[in-house]
């Protein structure tokens, strides 16, 4: 942004839009195609959700078609839910017999609690559909009636199921957020599980709850596929940095995204993107 223009950085020639011409949102897609040198797709927020919900379904098909399964890693937090929403309202075709549900991340509270991520999704997209029992694999944050302790080893259980359930501990697809401060799952500047070699670990957030569960970079990096959902005007600032701040994960988060042999396709609504 300079003052009230948008510039473009591109090695490509352009065709410079006239101020005074009427033009539809939709005409930047074809300016703006790639964000952090990866994929970009962007769109008002309806619609970009609506993208996304038939992009992952033509996913789960082809990782059907070639592994007989199709293993789907979702973070919590408000952005996901208008995507659980169109799943279960709009995909009645959703392969989900052979679909694997897993958290990216876990509030340290029971799975009925209004605050659980878990709790979201069963409220907003398990009641909804039709999905075997033993594919729905929520973290262990409630053990032995008690809550993330470390003693019973739940991060450790998770990551074994991973193991067991997923060739190569590599998901399918994996669905990311990004917060105001750049964090992505319970991935917070500065913390652990943005380097090492655990893949699920109990994290600390700013917020309340302050206790987690989440899945490691390191896990999340060998995903197939990565998708990052970022929506609303409030994200537009930290949008702005993100596109700019190299590598520094640490500072971060979000920019530690990188599959070894994956794809990342950002996800930016308009008022995310332009504010």
């Amino acid at each position: 942004m300079i003052g009230k223009e948008v510039a473009f950085l591109t090695r490509e020639t352009l065709e410079v839009i006239d101020a005074e011409d009427k033009h539809t949102a939709d005409q930047f897609q074809t300016l703006l195609s790639t964000f952090r040198e990866s994929r970009l797709v962007t769109a008002w927020a309806d619609d970009l959700v609506g993208r996304l919900a038939s992009d992952i379904e033509t996913t789960a098909l082809n990782a059907i078609r070639r592994r007989g399964e199709f293993h789907l890693a979702l973070s919590g937090g408000s952005s996901p839910l208008a995507l659980f929403r169109q799943l279960s309202r709009h995909h009645y075709g959703f392969p989900w017999k052979q679909t694997h549900l897993w958290m990216v991340d876990e509030r340290c509270v029971p799975l009925a609690n209004p605050e659980s991520n878990f709790g979201h999704l069963h409220y907003h997209l398990l009641r909804h559909i039709r999905i075997p029992y033993f594919n729905i694999h929520p973290m262990p944050v409630h053990l032995n009636r008690r809550l993330c302790v470390e003693g019973d080893r739940g991060p450790e259980l998770y990551a074994n199921e991973i193991g067991a359930l997923v060739a190569n501990s590599s998901f399918d697809l994996v669905l990311l957020g990004m917060g105001t401060d750049g964090h992505t799952a319970s991935l917070f500047p500065y913390s652990a599980g943005l380097e090492g070699d655990q893949d699920v670990i109990f994290a600390e957030s700013p917020a309340k709850p302050h206790q987690r569960m989440t899945v490691t970079l390191p896990l999340i990096n060998k995903a197939r596929q990565v998708s990052i959902l970022v929506m609303g005007k409030s994200k537009h600032e930290t949008v702005s940095i993100v596109s700019r701040s190299g590598n520094d994960s640490q500072k971060w988060p979000i920019s530690g995204v990188k599959p070894q042999k994956g794809q990342v396709s950002w996800y930016i609504d308009y008022e995310a993107l332009m504010g």
